[in-house]
């Protein structure tokens, strides 16, 4: 019976549960969601150029937060077609997207992977191919370590599955912190040849 109910019940907003017609978000969290890229003042080693969709306690952030503690993977659709359109408008272009890799203990539990989804949403739009060609191992989080930790930890997690080829490589996250985590993938790649890289984060607190 309560199967039957949700379906016959009308579809509300996955942000503030407001009714929404035939939508995961209602007309306010939907026009809240930013449409162009921002530049955060962060220089980060190994990254040729960063750009964020928005801050980590707006729309973006509050979408990337239930994609990844709720385990709502409609939320990371949502964050990646957000980011898509807006990544479209940018310069340069890239030759492949790479996402940041989550351990696997993770994608067990969440079953699915936001960043991937993510990557997958802007590759499409921006009909350039998806190099998975990054790996992590299971480990320590990052969340509670300071800067020097951070790089330690990160450095012991991340490894090149497939090396890139000389290309302009997009490189995806969910957030962007410290930028600790980009600079020790964007400087595996560059190790084996990538020529730039570039940063797309969803949600960022420095912006």
């Amino acid at each position: 019976m309560r199967p039957i109910l949700r379906l016959l019940a009308q579809p509300t907003c996955i942000l503030c549960n407001l009714s929404t017609i035939n939508q995961s978000l209602c007309e306010t969290c939907n026009e809240s969601l930013p449409t162009s890229l921002w530049t955060p003042g962060l220089q980060i080693k190994n990254i040729d150029k960063t750009f964020v969709l928005g801050d980590y306690s707006q729309t973006p952030g509050r979408l990337v937060r239930l994609a990844k503690y709720g385990k709502r993977e409609d939320a990371a659709r949502l964050i990646g077609a957000a980011l898509a359109k807006a990544v479209r408008h940018q310069d340069p272009l890239f030759d492949v997207v790479t996402p940041v890799p989550q351990s696997w203990p993770k994608s067990m539990w969440r079953g699915f992977s936001p960043v991937e989804i993510i990557a997958h949403s802007i590759g499409k739009t921006l009909n350039t191919p998806i190099h998975n060609s990054l790996g992590r191992k299971s480990g320590k989080s990052m969340a509670a370590a300071n800067t020097r930790h951070r790089n330690e930890i990160a450095k012991s997690q991340f490894f090149i599955r497939m090396p890139p080829r000389r290309e302009r490589i997009l490189l995806i996250d969910d957030v962007l912190t410290t930028g600790t985590t980009a600079s020790v993938c964007a400087g595996l790649l560059k190790s084996k040849g990538a020529k730039e890289v570039f940063l797309v984060a969803a949600a960022s607190p420095l912006i």
